[in-house]
């Protein structure tokens, strides 16, 4: 029977109170979304009537619509409306109650998304705007802007998402869709990607150009504001990063003129020129020479300023703040490495720009740029020159380079490397405490020693095809005394170092942990290797010929230096070899610990000139 009862004496089907034969059927799910019900309920009315059975008193208790009664009992809370407001019920006995409970549950079916999201779209369309829609049926303001985001998509695209066509995650692949620009787009990359068989989700992001990292590079790098003011346009992503930039030209246009205010700046403070990588060769960063200086230290001003900025990034609050604080902390250790260079510095080198995967320009500082072809037509068509003249110009007035190449670097980190090895084995503990330091240290990445550990969730790594089986290896070392498994340590040791540079200007022997595992071996042995491994002749005939007079000036003293100085480069090899190697001379990028060479005067004599025959 079909009647209103107050609010307030209706009960809970599943209240402890309930008379016997009273249940509610849902057990699962009674309180979910009870607050978006209560908005609905509170905009719209009560749709259905509850159906209750009498009980003892006036109560009368829920069998079909528990859900319901609870969002009116919020709404009451709330104060939205009485306490005693009249409520529509069907009231029947106990068992007529739990069969329609019962069939209520069984036979309801939720509608298909799409449907729910384009009825919301509707309300949209006839004046509803989000705020309301988020007030009347209690969702969060984001997922309605979601929602309705969805609800509006083609109706190609909705129909196909009804039919099941978007494969395994079909959710993310229609939210893929929102990122295009208009209906039309959505229908076309729709029907270009049914037809490859292909409707995913990366495939249409792939499609409508999301997901680009050059884009999202340069978007970091001029602002999303600044590009939006310029005219360039953003789809925004409403289900996570993936933003769509409308415009590339235009946003490629707004990080050029960056970089070129960048560039003019660099130059106008004394660099002798500044230059984005991206127009350069790729070996750039790290195969051209680069002149080192140590940067300025702090003012108290700047230092007191980065405590503060410091302090900001650890509160780790607001993003904006934090990534603004970390920007500015950026631009003072900037600032604090240039002003390292001195105004000669300057004036011979420059500045390479690159845009970081995080939008943030780096700078690299002190760049020699190399006289060569490839060099001088990558500056030409940066600033609009002839490369033949350029190239001319810049190999007159390089100087004879008194650094040695990079190729020639690695060959002596190379040979560094083996002659560390050989020294290991005569410090078999100090090898083991390497190795096993490398092990477990958290920053192996700072370690000379290099090993991969292939134990649980790890890549497995090759193993030699007559390489021991683990069984064997073990009792074979397993009876071993502590001296000779400790020379087998050391070997092992020696094997996993690499010691390699391949960069222009640096010295094998500076860093700071193969140093402090050079301190610790057999310093004898050490030197003894090294001489041992050096390659002088192949040394002698890379180097540049300064570095060769530099040897002989140490090696045999300055005189003597000076006496061949007008020699030809494989002249001056031919004496290095056979008068400065006897000495013990090694070059300064390999020198061990305690180097030392013999005094000028106890080298060996310089050879007689020949005699000139008799006319």
């Amino acid at each position: 029977m079909f009647k209103t009862l107050p609010l307030h004496i209706l009960m809970h089907g599943h209240d402890t109170s309930a008379p016997e034969g009273v249940v509610n059927v849902r057990l699962a799910g009674r309180e979910d979304g009870i607050d978006q019900l209560a908005a609905s309920i509170h905009a719209l009315g009560l749709l259905l009537p509850l159906t209750v059975v009498p009980g003892a008193g006036q109560a009368h208790y829920v069998v079909d619509g528990n859900r319901r009664l609870a969002a009116l009992r919020t709404l009451a809370c709330d104060g939205r409306i009485r306490t005693d407001a009249p409520v529509a019920v069907i009231e029947c006995d106990a068992e007529t109650a739990r069969e329609r409970g019962l069939s209520a549950n069984i036979t309801q079916s939720r509608m298909h998304q799409a449907d729910e999201y384009r009825a919301f779209h509707a309300l949209q369309q006839e004046g509803m705007d989000e705020a309301t829609i988020s007030a009347r049926f209690g969702i969060d303001a984001v997922r309605v802007r979601r929602m309705l985001a969805l609800g509006k998509l083609a109706d190609e695209v909705l129909d196909a998402w009804r039919a099941g066509d978007f494969g395994r995650d079909p959710v993310d692949t229609v939210r893929a869709f929102t990122l295009a620009s208009s209906l039309d787009e959505q229908r076309a990359v729709l029907e270009r990607l049914r037809g490859a068989g292909r409707l995913y989700a990366h495939c249409v992001r792939t499609e409508l150009g999301v997901g680009d990292h050059d884009l999202s590079r340069n978007l970091g790098f001029v602002g999303r504001d600044a590009y939006v003011a310029a005219g360039g346009g953003i789809v925004e992503d409403l289900f996570g990063e993936n933003h769509r930039v409308q415009d590339p030209a235009l946003l490629k246009r707004l990080v050029d003129e960056k970089i070129a205010a960048e560039v003019t700046w660099l130059v106008a403070d004394g660099w002798s020129w500044a230059a984005s990588d991206e127009h350069l060769p790729d070996n750039c960063r790290w195969s051209w020479q680069v002149i080192r200086a140590e940067p300025r230290a702090a003012t108290d001003a700047e230092t007191a300023r980065l405590e503060e900025l410091q302090a900001i990034i650890d509160a780790d609050g607001d993003p904006v703040g934090v990534a603004a604080a970390e920007q500015e902390a950026e631009d003072i250790e900037t600032d604090m490495k240039q002003d390292g260079y001195t105004p000669e510095q300057k004036a011979r080198s420059g500045v390479i720009l690159r845009i970081g995967r995080d939008g943030k320009i780096d700078m690299t500082f002190g760049v020699v740029r190399p006289a060569t072809a490839a060099v001088a037509k990558a500056f030409a068509k940066i600033e609009g020159g002839d490369a033949a003249k350029a190239l001319q110009q810049a190999q007159a007035e390089q100087p004879e380079s008194v650094a040695i190449s990079a190729a020639l670097t690695l060959r002596l980190s190379q040979q560094r490397t083996l002659a560390m090895r050989d020294a290991m084995l005569a410090s078999p503990q100090v090898a083991l405490a390497a190795l096993l330091a490398t092990a477990i240290s958290q920053d192996s990445y700072s370690s000379p020693v290099r090993i991969t550990l292939n134990g649980y969730n790890e890549a497995p790594g090759g193993q030699a095809s007559d390489a021991e089986k683990y069984e064997a290896a073990f009792q074979r070392l397993a009876d071993l005394p502590l001296d000779a498994l400790l020379t087998v340590a050391a070997g092992v040791a020696g094997k996993a170092l690499d010691l390699q540079i391949h960069s222009v200007g640096a010295v094998p022997s500076s860093a700071k942990g193969a140093k402090a595992l050079e301190a610790r071996l057999d310093a004898t042995r050490m030197a003894e290797a090294t001489r041992e491994r050096w390659d002088a002749a192949n040394f002698f005939k890379s180097a540049p010929k300064a570095v060769a007079l530099r040897a002989v000036a140490e090696a045999l003293g300055q005189p003597e230096a000076d006496r061949i100085a007008g020699s030809t480069k494989l002249e001056i090899a031919a004496v290095a070899l056979a008068r400065v190697v006897p000495t013990g001379w090694l070059p300064p990028e390999i020198r061990p610990v305690g180097y030392a060479v013999a005094p000028a005067a106890e080298a060996a004599p310089a050879p007689k000139p020949a005699r000139k025959k008799a006319a």
